[in-house]
């Protein structure tokens, strides 16, 4: 396994790969993924990227990385890899900066047993008591798969916020809470994100 932070997660790598890709050419995925065929000829880059996405992500682990490394063959090669911020770069980050974990392996838990969940939790745990310092007191679930068993061995492990997925706002106060994905190419749409705000005025 990597090291801590050293290697980003697949869906970074996946990401990065598909935008080295020349013109986009996504003749190399069809090709890898016969099962989503078609889906690379229509919609925009996002879309099209989503959909490769949930087609990879239901490929065991390596499988999974095998096509994310043959993306990365096609690409252009003379281009530095996407990275992950170091233990350092992390640590030296403002304390009005909140870092939370996301998972050791980044796997779904929905189908995994407490004891095997606690022992990908504590990928997390080291990472935090023993590389930087910082309490672990929120955790957001890989892929938004969890079992109810989950959320008490969290609360049991001092977790004090946990983010599920559900993309809508919520009141403070809880420990449990869905998790809002918040993006935009102008402050005001990140702003209006934040809020709750999907849609333009005129389309509601």
């Amino acid at each position: 396994m990597p090291p801590p932070l050293t290697h980003p997660v697949w869906p970074a790598r996946l990401y990065d790969a598909l935008s080295r890709l020349e013109c986009w050419d996504l003749n190399i995925v069809d090709g890898l993924l016969p099962e989503a065929q078609n889906i690379t000829s229509s919609g925009s880059r996002e879309h099209v990227g989503f959909t490769i996405y949930n087609h990879i992500r239901q490929s065991p682990a390596n499988k999974r990385v095998a096509v994310i490394e043959k993306i990365e063959e096609a690409g252009r090669p003379n281009l530095d890899p996407v990275r992950a911020l170091t233990i350092k770069e992390i640590t030296a980050l403002p304390g009005s900066v909140h870092v939370g974990a996301h998972g050791g392996t980044h796997e779904s838990m929905a189908l995994v047993s407490v004891s095997e969940f606690e022992t990908d939790f504590k990928m997390c745990q080291d990472l935090f008591e023993n590389h930087l310092g910082r309490p672990l007191v929120t955790y957001a679930f890989p892929l938004g798969g969890y079992r109810i068993e989950h959320l008490d061995f969290l609360h049991s492990a001092g977790v004090e916020q946990i983010l599920l997925v559900g993309e809508r706002t919520t009141k403070g106060g809880v420990p449990v809470l869905p998790r809002l994905t918040i993006g935009g190419g102008l402050r005001g749409q990140f702003l209006a994100k934040s809020v709750g705000v999907t849609k333009r005025p005129a389309d509601v």
